[in-house]
């Protein structure tokens, strides 16, 4: 064990949340419930959401489970929103995980939300379809989500976008696929990799963002077209989430950084990397061994 408080209860509990949908991919199928008993064992743990995640995705991959990371997410959302398990009571009974997850900013404390216009929303969408929910919450957001964020940029559909990315490449990098390679090295040549990297880097660090803002502008980035031709579908789409983040201003990129999750970009910039050439494929395999090794000391 590697000493993470409670990893086995967050794995289980992860577990009976998705238990209706095997591959957890349906997400309308997903026990709304135990999110804020998972996302307090979160707390317990002593350890954010995103560091938490490679341990859970491993063991749970294991099992044939696959879920994106924005679940941890949303539970630790949902025990920060909501400090006492009674008052998230009520909202897991009327929204399903999937209208929850695009309308929990509204219940976010820092929104200001009025109480009393939240019961009216709950009332309100007790019985409508997700898209009706959605527009009901898109009204409060104008309201409220805008001023407080300036910012559009769905920062779930960036985590999603990277970390999708990241896992397309690593099956052909880890299973040194030359085919593939070749295939993703003559649709994102060298160069545009490192772009795409300086983009990454310029994301999680203000400070490079600062340092190489002229060049970030100026970027040569790989052509999501050709990516989604190559057969490289969710890089393609990754590479359009970050383009439309090359110009944004300051406080969205805040918003990213502590929302989108740090290390997700970092990965999808590691992966980027390694399919570059033999020699950082290898140095990849070797450091990803190492951590594989301790991943399975991470969880029972």
């Amino acid at each position: 064990m590697t000493g993470i408080p409670g990893i086995d209860r967050i794995l289980t509990l992860t577990k009976q949340i998705v238990s209706a949908s095997r591959t957890g991919t349906a997400i309308d199928a997903y026990e709304v419930a135990p999110l804020w008993e998972l996302g307090q064992s979160i707390l317990d743990s002593g350890r954010s959401d995103d560091a938490l995640w490679p341990v859970v995705e491993f063991h749970l991959s294991a099992q044939g489970i696959s879920l994106k990371p924005t679940l941890l997410r949303n539970a630790a959302r949902v025990r920060r929103f909501w400090p006492a398990k009674e008052e998230f009571e009520r909202t897991a009974k009327v929204l399903s995980y999937g209208k929850l997850k695009d309308v929990i900013q509204i219940f976010d404390p820092r929104a200001n939300v009025p109480r009393a216009e939240l019961e009216e929303f709950l009332l309100e969408v007790g019985d409508k379809t997700y898209k009706e929910t959605l527009a009901a919450a898109k009204r409060i957001k104008a309201r409220y989500i805008r001023p407080l964020h300036g910012t559009e940029i769905d920062t779930d559909a960036v985590t999603d976008a990277v970390w999708l990315a990241t896992t397309e490449l690593s099956v052909v990098v880890e299973r040194n696929d030359d085919v593939g390679l070749t295939r993703l090295r003559e649709a994102i040549p060298a160069g545009q990799s490192r772009d795409l990297r300086l983009l990454l880097s310029a994301l999680q660090n203000p400070a490079v963002r600062e340092k190489h803002e002229a060049e970030v502008r100026r970027l040569m980035l790989p052509s999501p077209e050709r990516l989604a031709d190559a057969g490289f579908g969710a890089l393609a789409e990754a590479v359009k989430t970050l383009a439309s983040l090359r110009n944004a201003d300051p406080a969205s990129l805040d918003e990213v950084r502590s929302e989108a999750g740090l290390s997700f970009l970092g990965d999808l910039a590691t992966i980027l990397r390694a399919a570059e050439s033999t020699d950082e494929r290898n140095r990849f395999i070797r450091n990803r061994a190492v951590l594989q090794r301790f991943l399975a000391q991470s969880g029972s």
